[in-house]
């Protein structure tokens, strides 16, 4: 929606002069929903541009590096046994018999295909998948783009919805928090994403100039996970930590150090300056709403708290406000400069 609303800005000025106004307005609204999608589309497709090689190539340095990674965790448990004869050759014969095993399989499912009745079955069950995947993804679009060009009309609808049940006074009070819901969840959405892609950027950018491998596929996926708050930025690093030790075990230290600076660098400052100011709330605040939503409700509490908090701490503020002035007590906003 927010997207779609700065193209049909743009479009708007374009149109300005056609004498069909009517037909200039579809035209606004159809391209800019059009625009929208196509970068949406284009999106997905860079991610998954980037993602896709990175996840292939690291499939088969896998392959490739587990049966060295065997022999030398083979080697340091026979140092450790080094008095016990017995206790070597059964280490020796262990890994011996499961390299061979791990490595048929990775010949077998990873580089050969795996066995014909075995891709016959994966085959199927993945077609299955891509129809169900190809419908939703057809119900989802055509939902949005109708969602999109029908939105202001569905606002009118809800609006006379809402005259005709309440008087004029408590619709006008109603109608007035639903504005402010809506500025405060679609705020913090739009603020954590932009979060999120200013964390992506600043990690592909250290982790580049720190020649950390698979820099661009880190990135993004700490990028993505930053969006779930807390939980999701170690979601990141963990998942990225997997991904270097696959290359290099001892990067992996480098990277937890830089992974904790750049999310307390998050979590401290650019989150809550961030979402402080798209929602109202200050950075304690919005902590605590993290904090508290996340232990009430899990994952979705974490997302959804700094936006409940701020509606709540709304409708709070009007409601002593209005019991103040009932009672003919005026007090002045507090500053940095007054003492409680």
């Amino acid at each position: 929606k927010p997207i779609c609303a700065i193209f049909e800005n743009w479009l708007g000025k374009a149109f300005a002069k056609l004498k069909n106004r009517k037909r200039a307005k579809n035209l606004q609204i159809n391209i800019a929903i059009g625009c929208t999608a196509i970068l949406f589309v284009a999106l997905v497709y860079v991610l998954f541009a980037a993602i896709i090689p990175e996840v292939i190539d690291s499939v088969m340095t896998i392959s490739e590096n587990v049966p060295g990674w065997l022999q030398n965790i083979s080697d340091w448990l026979t140092k450790l046994a080094k008095n016990n004869a017995n206790m070597q050759a059964q280490i020796k014969d262990f890994f011996t018999n499961f390299s061979d095993k791990v490595v048929e399989f990775l010949n077998e499912f990873l580089i050969n295909g795996g066995k014909t009745e075995v891709v016959i079955s994966g085959v199927t069950n993945s077609l299955k998948s891509i129809l169900v995947l190809l419908k939703d993804i057809l119900v989802g679009g055509v939902s949005c783009i109708y969602i999109l060009h029908e939105r202001k009309k569905f606002a009118v609808q809800g609006k006379m919805l809402v005259y005709s049940i309440f008087k004029g006074k408590w619709a006008d009070k109603v109608m007035e928090e639903i504005k402010y819901t809506d500025k405060m969840f679609s705020g913090f959405i739009n603020g954590k994403i932009i979060d999120s892609i200013i964390i992506g950027i600043l990690c592909f950018i250290v982790t580049s100039l720190c020649r950390i491998p698979y820099a661009l596929l880190i990135s993004v996926f700490v990028g993505i996970t930053n969006i779930i708050p807390y939980f999701g930025p170690y979601m990141g690093g963990v998942i990225g930590g997997v991904v270097i030790l696959i290359v290099s075990p001892v990067k992996v230290i480098f990277w937890a150090i830089l992974i904790l600076i750049i999310q307390q660098f998050d979590g401290l400052y650019l989150g809550p300056k961030i979402l402080g100011e798209k929602t109202g709330l200050r950075p304690l605040w919005v902590i605590f709403s993290i904090t508290v939503g996340g232990s009430l409700f899990g994952v979705v509490g974490m997302f959804l708290g700094v936006p409940c908090v701020a509606v709540l701490s709304y409708i709070l503020n009007l409601a002593i406000e209005h019991f103040l002035k009932k009672r003919n007590i005026y007090i002045t906003p507090y500053d940095n400069t007054d003492e409680m």
